[in-house]
């Protein structure tokens, strides 16, 4: 797959690129979140929406103020999935990016290893400071990853 995708963005001139970057952590992980997000919304119970339905909800409403607010948790999980996949990719990053002014922070990590020595110091400095945000995105989300770990949508 990486073999055909790198030939792809070649012939549309879109190597070493952010875009091209970004663009490609979409098609990767939109496929997958829909993947997690069925399986999420094929175990939430059919009779909370014809509950709003009966109430007087249109369907964007039932969307809005019933599945929407109960889905949070598993929003919550693909999110925090999704950011911590893309943020600490190497492999796609290494074929695609080339320059060093577009190099993401695993590739900027690896530019402390030399040729006879590896500057330690500095590579767990860098390491630290990328796993600063999603520690902090974890700690956001907690509330709502707790809450589909303990039971979720109950019926």
């Amino acid at each position: 797959m990486l073999i055909l995708y790198y030939t792809l963005l070649v012939k549309l001139h879109m190597l070493d690129s952010l875009v091209s970057l970004g663009f490609t952590y979409t098609t990767i992980f939109t496929p997958v979140c829909a993947w997690l997000f069925i399986g999420f919304f094929q175990g939430m119970p059919i009779e909370i929406e014809e509950a709003a339905r009966l109430d007087g909800c249109s369907p964007l409403g039932v969307f809005h103020r019933m599945v929407l607010p109960l889905a949070t948790p598993a929003i919550s999980a693909v999110a925090l999935f999704a950011f911590v996949i893309g943020w600490g990719d190497f492999l796609m990053a290494s074929v695609i990016i080339r320059s060093p002014q577009n190099w993401t922070l695993p590739l900027g990590l690896v530019s402390f290893r030399g040729e006879h020595r590896i500057l330690w110091a500095q590579s767990m400095a860098v390491a630290t400071i990328i796993t600063i945000p999603i520690v902090l995105l974890f700690l956001y989300l907690q509330r709502n990853l707790i809450n589909l770990m303990t039971g979720g949508v109950k019926g």
